[in-house]
C-alpha cells in the first residue's frame, strides 16, 4: 500500500469519544477511496459499542447500542496516514441503507476495489449478526462507493439472501458475507464482488449429488456500480459433484476465505475459495477450490479442488487442522509475473504441537494453481521463531505488499500467540518474494515497538 510513498511507521489508536473500542483494527482494507493517488485505510471495529440513541420524553434514559460495529476511514496523503481526518462509518450514518442494532458486528469483514471503474476504490462491509427475516446470523453486506471526498453513503447497496437477486435463502447461521473479495473476474476492467456464505446448507439433508456446505455469489461490476442481474452462484455441492457416488473431498464451509487473481495469465481473474472443514477421506481437514474466470463470470469447467491429499501438496490430512482456515492471498510472490496463492492454515499441527500453524505457497500456472514448486513454511523452517509450540497460530494473518518497491511481492505473516516470557505477545515474520519462492528475512515482535507494554494479538494485517 502506498499511503505516502515514504518509509515510515504509523501507529493508529482508536479516536472514539464514547463507548468501547475493543476490536479496533480487527479487520483492515486498503484502497484509494478518493482517487488522489494515495491509498487510504479502512479500519474495522466490529465490537464498537459507541453508538447511542435517545428516547423522548426525557424521562427515558439514553440507550446504548452495544457492539453494533463501525468502520473508520483514514485517508492517506503525502505525509502518510491522516488520522486527524479519519471519518466514522456506521449503519446509522446518514444515507446508509440499514440501521444499527445491538450485537450486529458491522465491519466484521472488509474488501476494497474499484467496482464502477471511476478510479476510486469502493468498500464492501460485512455485518456478521444481521438478522434477516428473523434468522439470526444470516449475515448481510453493504457496498459503499468511493467519491472525491472518500467513501460515501450515496448510492450504497445492501445485499442479503432474502433478496431475489441474491443466491440462496436467508437462514440462521448462514454467515453471508463472512468471505469477501473484490477483483476483475470478467476482464472488463470493472472489479467484481464475490460474497461467501460458508454455512449455507449446513445441517440440511445431504445426498450424493447435494453434499457439502457453503456457497458464494459473484456480482459483476459495471460503470453504474454493482449489478444485480445474472449473479453467479457457486455451491459446495456443485464444486464437489463427482461422476458417481460421494465426492472426495466433500467440500464444506466453501467461501470462508476468498481471493481473486489472474493465476492463468489469460486476462480473467480466478476465484480462490477456502473450504476449511472439507472432508478428505475420513477426516475433516480442509480444501481450497479454484475456479477459472471468463468473460461471463466463473466456470466450473477446469475447476480444482486442492487438499493435502493432492499430489505435490506437502503435508497429510489431519482431522480438524483446517487447511486454508486462515484464508488465502493471491499475488506474484515468485517473481515470474503470474500471481501465486499463499494459503494459511494457522491451526495446522506440527509434530506434537497442535494449532502451531503453517503457510503454503502454490505457484500460478496456465492451468490454475500448480503443485510443482509448492513450499510449506512453519516455525521449523523460519529462523527466529524458536520452533513450533501449541496454539501459537503461525499464519493467523497474512498480507502481501511490495516492501522494497521492486520485483515480486513480499509477505508479512503473523504468529498471533508467539510465546515470550510466558505471554502470547505476537510476532510478524517478513518473507521476501522472488527467485521462484519466498525467503524469510526476519521477525518483528510487539515488544520492538513498545518495550514497556505487553501487546496481545500483535500483527493484524491488511
Amino acid at each position: 500500500m502506498d499511503y505516502s510513498g515514504l518509509r515510515r511507521t504509523d501507529l493508529l489508536r482508536p479516536n472514539v469519544s464514547t463507548g468501547g473500542t475493543h476490536g479496533f483494527g480487527e479487520t483492515l482494507a486498503a484502497g484509494d477511496f478518493n482517487g488522489d493517488g494515495y491509498d487510504d485505510l479502512a479500519v474495522g471495529n466490529p465490537n464498537d459499542d459507541s453508538l447511542r440513541w435517545s428516547r423522548t420524553p426525557k424521562a427515558f434514559p439514553t440507550i446504548r447500542i452495544a457492539i453494533a460495529g463501525s468502520v473508520w476511514i483514514v485517508p492517506g496523503g503525502p505525509a502518510g496516514l491522516r488520522v486527524d481526518l479519519a471519518s466514522h462509518l456506521t449503519q446509522d450514518t446518514p444515507g446508509s441503507p440499514s440501521v444499527a442494532s445491538s450485537g450486529e458486528y458491522f465491519g466484521w469483514t472488509l474488501a476494497a476495489g474499484d467496482i464502477n471503474g471511476d478510479g476510486r476504490a469502493d468498500l464492501a462491509v460485512h455485518t456478521l449478526d444481521e438478522e434477516v427475516g428473523g434468522a439470526a446470523l444470516a449475515g448481510a453486506v453493504t457496498v459503499f462507493y468511493g467519491g472525491a471526498a472518500g467513501i460515501t453513503t450515496s448510492g450504497a447497496l445492501w445485499l442479503d439472501q432474502s433478496m431475489a437477486a441474491v443466491p440462496g435463502t436467508a437462514r440462521a447461521l448462514n454467515n453471508f458475507g463472512t468471505g469477501l473479495a473484490i477483483g476483475d473476474i470478467t476482464g472488463d476492467v470493472y472489479a467484481d464482488l464475490v460474497v461467501g456464505a460458508p454455512n449455507d446448507n449446513d445441517g440440511i439433508s445431504w445426498r450424493p449429488d447435494h453434499a457439502g456446505t457453503g456457497r458464494f455469489a459473484v456480482f459483476r461490476g459495471t460503470p453504474d456500480g454493482l449489478s444485480l442481474t445474472g449473479v453467479g452462484d457457486v455451491t459446495a455441492w456443485g464444486v464437489g459433484l463427482p461422476p458417481g457416488g460421494w465426492p472426495d473431498p466433500i467440500v464444506q464451509y466453501l467461501g470462508t476465505g476468498l481471493a481473486i487473481g489472474d493465476l492463468t495469465g489469460d486476462g480473467f481473474g480466478e476465484v480462490v475459495a477456502t473450504a476449511p472443514a472439507s472432508q478428505v477421506g475420513n477426516v475433516l481437514s480442509g480444501a481450497v477450490v479454484v475456479l477459472r474466470g471468463t468473460a461471463g463470470g466463473v466456470t466450473l469447467s477446469g475447476r480444482q479442488v486442492i487438499s493435502e491429499n493432492t499430489p505435490g501438496v506437502p503435508g497429510t490430512p489431519v482431522h480438524e487442522q483446517w487447511f486454508g482456515g486462515g484464508g488465502v492471498h493471491v499475488g506474484d510472490l515468485t517473481g515470474d509475473g503470474r500471481p501465486d496463492a499463499l494459503i494459511s492454515s494457522h491451526s495446522k499441527h506440527i509434530g506434537s504441537a497442535a494449532d502451531a500453524g503453517s503457510i503454503l505457497l502454490l505457484p500460478g500456472t496456465a492451468a490454475g494453481i500448480g503443485t510443482a514448486g509448492a513450499r510449506l513454511f512453519d516455525q521449523n523452517t523460519v529462523p527466529g521463531l524458536g520452533g513450533p509450540q501449541t496454539n501459537e497460530a503461525f499464519g493467523r494473518f497474512v498480507a502481501l505488499a511490495n516492501l522494497d518497491g521492486t520485483g515480486a511481492l513480499d509477505a508479512l505473516v503473523t504468529t498471533g500467540s508467539e510465546q515470550s516470557w510466558g505471554q502470547p505477545q505476537g510476532v510478524v515474520t517478513v518473507f521476501g518474494g522472488g527467485n521462484g519462492t519466498l525467503t524469510p528475512y526476519g521477525t518483528v515482535a510487539s515488544a520492538s515497538y513498545q518495550p514497556d507494554l505487553v501487546v496481545f494479538n500483535f500483527g493484524r494485517l491488511a
